[in-house]
């Protein structure tokens, strides 16, 4: 049987018949909705691999988004396998599960503790399940997001456990692209405020501590976890493992799919050299995120307030017809003739309610242009929406849980965001301007260099320096201030040339082909 039908490709004699693929995502939005558009276009090159199914491993919240992709439909080419976090942790957010210290904005980021949180959730919860599987299906290829930090880990312990090679695996990555000694330094982290905010002298050797106590504690945990609770032999942990800073380093040895431009990667000239790093661009397929948007749980209605919504802040009638929001027609020269131009704000669905003060101040702020432009607000979940939707009276002001956020961001004039790199992959793309407020994760990363390195937008900090004045200047400054608008429109022009999730699937493709072709050698 031939493994490859593939003209780019040429063709490699294998043996076996059923063939699936493993697809280890992040459940949450920022990482699924890139993940999402890689995985419908590598649906459709399955057979080409000579694959027949993609078994998609992600939270039981996301099992319609997944199951019901466009190339997916009528096929059954998607088995979609919940990690069962839920039912082991009390919740599904792995990313929580692995950042269980304070996040919040200018405090000590601890990323040694999120190693270690990563491999102890694995070793009690998850590896025993994931080489169970691999052993029952034998997957030819491996697939994960570079956010998770024990992928590597159970390779190493299914290929010992079984004594076979392990699988290929390779990462993908949906942000920007991370690695020791190249980026980020030190002083990115300093200056990110992610080792804390203005630091005396006695608070950096405390920091410094503190870091070094989360290593130890990390190294400890690894070859404990390894050694007593998986059952590797000092000879292996010698000979078969990588070492622990091997794991820090997150590069995967094979090959690392990063969804982002090259154009806004920072120190792109030390990454280049390296063969197995690919910068496909963004993973932005407008079908696939239109379905996202039409697939959430109740998004019918919220979809139809915002179409109230902007019915009702016409700046021309539109002469009895009813404003359709989700009609592309109504997007353009069109819209902006019969609606006001529309602010909008998301601060994402991690890390959103971790600041009891921030939507009070954001609200406050964007009251000021009430006036002129149609504010829309998303919460992100409805608990927050709850907590806030008695705060304003004013019609020009629209509160609400969830949005289709690319179907707004078309139409947006400024996007208020965390800097997930989603949202800001988003916004580039349909050249919005941004103010940054970052919450956690790598969105001090993200907010840094888009607004202060490339200007497409201001960046602010949520901690006690925000004010509803500094959000009223920095909205005015974005408005009055057209070099931002500029470089956002620059920056998606470059947008445009980059289909990350179809150039994604063509190095998958090969790097499957590769493995395989020296696998018969």
């Amino acid at each position: 049987m031939k493994l490859f039908k593939n003209k780019r490709y040429g063709s490699v004699e294998t043996q076996r018949t059923d063939r699936v693929i493993f697809l280890w995502s992040v459940p949450a939005n920022g990482h699924l909705n890139p993940t999402l558009c890689y995985a419908n276009e590598l649906l459709k090159a399955l057979p080409e691999m000579n694959c027949s199914k993609l078994v998609f491993y992600s939270g039981k919240s996301f099992k319609d988004l997944i199951l019901n992709l466009p190339n997916n439909r009528g096929k059954d080419l998607i088995e979609f396998r919940d990690y069962e976090l839920e039912k082991n942790t009390g919740t599904e957010n792995l990313l929580k599960l692995i950042m269980n210290f304070n996040t919040k904005p200018g405090t000590l980021f601890r990323v040694f503790q999120c190693y270690e949180n990563s491999i102890k959730l694995g070793a009690k919860h998850l590896f025993q399940r994931l080489i169970q599987d691999m052993h029952n299906d034998q997957p030819v290829l491996i697939l994960y997001d570079q956010a998770l930090f024990f992928p590597k880990i159970a390779c190493e312990l299914y290929s010992k456990k079984y004594s076979c090679a392990k699988p290929l695996h390779v990462s993908y990555v949906t942000t920007f692209m991370c690695a020791r000694g190249i980026y980020p330094y030190w002083s990115d982290l300093e200056k990110m405020g992610l080792l804390g905010n203005n630091l005396s002298k006695r608070d950096k050797i405390r920091t410094f501590f503190i870091l070094g106590n989360d290593f130890f504690h990390y190294l400890f945990t690894y070859y404990k976890t390894l050694w007593w609770d998986l059952h590797f032999s000092f000879l292996d942990l010698v000979l078969r493992c990588e070492l622990p800073l091997s794991q820090v380093q997150m590069i995967d040895q094979n090959m690392n799919l990063v969804f982002v431009m090259p154009e806004v990667q920072p120190r792109l000239e030390y990454f280049q050299n390296k063969g197995n790093i690919k910068f496909v661009g963004p993973s932005v397929d407008e079908v696939v995120r239109s379905n996202i948007s039409q697939k959430k749980t109740d998004m019918d209605q919220y979809v139809e307030r915002i179409e109230e919504f902007l019915a009702a802040n016409l700046v021309n009638s539109l002469g009895g017809v009813k404003s359709t929001f989700m009609r592309s027609e109504s997007t353009g020269e069109n819209f902006k003739k019969y609606h006001k131009p529309i602010i909008y704000v998301s601060m994402g669905t991690v890390f959103n309610n971790e600041n009891s003060n921030l939507f009070r101040i954001l609200i406050e702020g964007c009251k000021k242009f009430s006036d002129t432009y149609a504010i829309i607000i998303s919460t992100g979940d409805e608990k927050t929406y709850q907590k806030y939707a008695g705060l304003y009276t004013n019609d020009n002001i629209l509160l609400i849980p969830h949005t289709p956020q690319v179907e707004i961001l078309k139409r947006t004039h400024l996007f208020i965001t965390h800097a997930g790199m989603n949202s800001v992959s988003e916004a580039m793309n349909y050249g919005v301007p941004i103010i940054c407020i970052p919450l956690s994760g790598d969105q001090p990363f993200v907010a840094w260099r888009v607004a202060d390195e490339l200007g497409m937008g201001i960046r602010l900090q949520p901690d006690e320096s925000l004010t509803v004045e500094k959000v009223i200047s920095s909205i005015s400054n974005i408005l009055n201030d057209p070099s931002y608008r500029l470089k956002a429109q620059s920056l998606s022009k470059l947008s445009q040339n980059y289909a990350g999730h179809k150039t994604a699937v063509e190095y998958t493709i090969k790097a499957l082909r590769d493995h395989e072709s020296k696998m018969l050698i």
